[in-house]
């Protein structure tokens, strides 16, 4: 059990540390602006998107092979080490008439595109190991720990490394800790082979469980869709009318990966009675907020802070806890895991890519809160 908690961990904590570490060398190079982070985000939103395809397909096409499952990985693994270190060089830097957007998509492919792959695919491939080894634990609680990663090495960043380190010193650091992870990622695909179960229907879990919905497929992927659009539409309007700080483009993510831990841990953390009325007045008063532009008197930069954040947490708590309550069956996880990814990479696209291209306004974030009050009243209507 602990390999797999262990590898899982590091994993995501590689892959929230890679964001501000690169985002630290993009930033000055594009300008700092709250369009070049949310592409950042949208690149990393599509390597997740494909590590999530890549374990997938491995686990689909070789159901039943372990070893070639196991096999596969290790090589992978590998190969992502010609792209170590991960550090950017001065070749890298745009040139002044250069297209900001493909010019951040190249640099990251560059720079950690094989290895942020890898990462990406650990959470759905190592909880399935995990899952077909154990025979009968659930996997799904090590997608909370997943996040726990994640949310720390976030924040870890601007508290501790970026202080103490440069920026060549943390990209060596992340290199060093990468194959720190590839030899855990050995080791617990080591124990997927030792401790497979006798029988294919038993190493790869009970056949007899019943298959998703395709509406249940829908419905994961537009809740996940949902909670990304919210996330970098807050961002933005945040950016927008407060102020643009990294500080703030951290908070939002971090609140927004805390609703995954919560939501993942427990289905006894999500209760509808009580936070489908904390959106209702939390999204009130955000409404309220965002109408003050015509006001005379601003309210207190903390307090506006406060209003954007409260909506933007219980919003995404709302629809990552209805795509909980629609998770399938351990067998089908890493198929609910690729959906998840896909909606959230949506997410990032309408953001970042459509919306600016046709509202005049910042609009996203109107809509997205109507969408969510949509879904959740379909979702109790639907239960009762």
């Amino acid at each position: 059990m602990l390999r797999y908690i262990l590898t899982i961990f590091l994993s995501a904590f590689l892959l929230f540390q890679v964001q501000p570490i690169l985002a630290r060398y993009i930033l000055p190079w594009y300008g700092g602006t709250p369009a070049v982070w949310t592409t950042c985000m949208l690149c990393f939103q599509i390597g997740l998107l494909a590590g999530y395809t890549y374990a997938h397909g491995l686990v689909a096409g070789f159901r039943g092979h372990p070893r070639k499952q196991a096999a596969i990985h290790f090589c992978l693994i590998l190969a992502s080490l010609v792209f170590l270190p991960i550090t950017p060089t001065d070749t890298m830097k745009p040139e002044a008439t250069a297209d900001p957007t493909w010019g951040i998509v190249l640099l990251l492919l560059k720079t950690v595109g094989l290895p942020f792959i890898v990462i990406s695919a650990s959470g759905p491939l190592i909880q399935h190991w995990f899952f077909s080894a154990s025979k009968s634990a659930s996997p799904y609680r090590l997608y909370a720990v997943s996040n726990f990663g994640s949310l720390l090495g976030l924040l870890s960043y601007p508290f501790l490394f970026e202080p103490l380190f440069g920026l060549r010193q943390q990209t060596q650091l992340w290199s060093v800790t990468y194959i720190v992870y590839g030899i855990c990622a050995t080791l617990c695909a080591w124990g997927f082979i030792q401790n497979r179960p006798p029988t294919k229907a038993h190493a790869e879990g009970a056949t007899s469980s019943p298959a998703p919905t395709f509406q249940n497929r829908i419905l994961w992927g537009v809740f996940a869709a949902l909670g990304s659009i919210v996330l970098l539409a807050t961002t933005n309007q945040m950016c927008q009318d407060v102020a643009v700080v990294p500080f703030l483009w951290v908070l939002p993510l971090s609140l927004y990966l805390i609703t995954f831990i919560i939501s993942f841990d427990h289905a006894r953390w999500y209760h509808r009675g009580i936070w489908i009325p904390l959106t209702t007045v939390s999204v009130a008063a955000l409404v309220y907020l965002l109408n003050q532009d015509y006001a005379d008197v601003e309210l207190h930069i903390s307090i506006q802070v406060g209003i954007y954040l409260s909506a933007m947490f219980s919003c995404c708590m709302v629809c990552h806890g209805e795509m909980v309550r629609l998770k399938p069956a351990p067998t089908y996880l890493t198929s609910f895991y690729l959906v998840v990814s896909l909606g959230g990479a949506i997410g990032g696209i309408l953001v970042s890519q459509v919306a600016p291209r046709i509202f005049t306004g910042m609009w996203e974030l109107h809509l997205s809160l109507l969408a969510v009050a949509l879904m959740i009243g379909y979702r109790v209507f639907q239960d009762t």
